[in-house]
């Protein structure tokens, strides 16, 4: 119980709203497209 891998699901949404983020707020192709493959 003191490690459930709560580390890692918090780690992972924070990649996935950080690669959300840029994808929304990217102003140009290229940067899309890299935010898309995250």
């Amino acid at each position: 119980m003191s490690h459930d891998g709560i580390f890692e699901i918090f780690a992972y949404m924070s990649f996935f709203n950080t690669a959300m983020l840029g994808l929304v707020t990217s102003p140009n192709l290229i940067q899309i497209h890299i935010f898309w493959e995250l």
